[in-house]
């Protein structure tokens, strides 16, 4: 993809490219995860998490964007089919941070907290940029369609606010 992208001269096409390379990437790093962990069938989301946010940061990041990641995640380990589910949902969410947040003069705090109880967990992820208004938001939003069918595959809850920042909330099982 890389080679191909160098020959790309329009930056839709590059930007598409690019996001696909990260889709691809959140994967990657479930798998490095089954390598480094002993037991295979449950991945630790914390170090997973954070992994692919600061490969989401590497890839994205641009001179000049003010950017911090505050992580709330208490301890635990969720199964190889959802944490793959959750790495895509996660990819979407801090990637849209990067390229529309970004565009704020002001520093960008992300917060990515997820609260696990005996049977559930709730994961939110909240920027403080501008936010949008949904009619803003193009009916053909891949990342938004994919957001959504990665909930509906969880068979979790999810409810998005979009004022004073963007809110991404996410109530699935363990």
């Amino acid at each position: 993809l890389n080679i191909q992208k160098r020959r790309i001269v329009d930056q839709e096409t590059i930007d598409f490219v690019s996001a696909i390379q990260n889709r691809i990437n959140s994967m990657a790093i479930v798998h490095e995860s089954l390598y480094a962990e002993s037991d295979i069938e449950l991945i630790d989301f914390k170090s997973y998490t954070i992994k692919l946010v600061d490969h989401l940061y590497h890839s994205f990041q641009n001179e000049g964007q003010l950017i911090h990641f505050e992580y709330t995640i208490d301890a635990v380990q969720i199964a190889l089919e959802k944490i793959i589910l959750l790495g895509l949902i996660i990819n979407e969410v801090v990637s849209n941070v990067f390229k529309h947040a970004t565009n704020d003069s002001k520093q960008i705090e992300v917060s990515i907290q997820l609260v696990a109880t005996d049977k559930h967990c709730v994961l939110t992820i909240k920027d403080n940029g501008s936010g949008f208004e949904m009619n803003e938001v193009k009916e053909t939003s891949l990342g938004l369609k994919l957001i959504k069918t990665m909930c509906q595959q969880l068979e979790a809850e999810y409810s998005l606010a979009h004022l004073n920042g963007v809110t991404h909330s996410i109530k699935f099982s363990i």
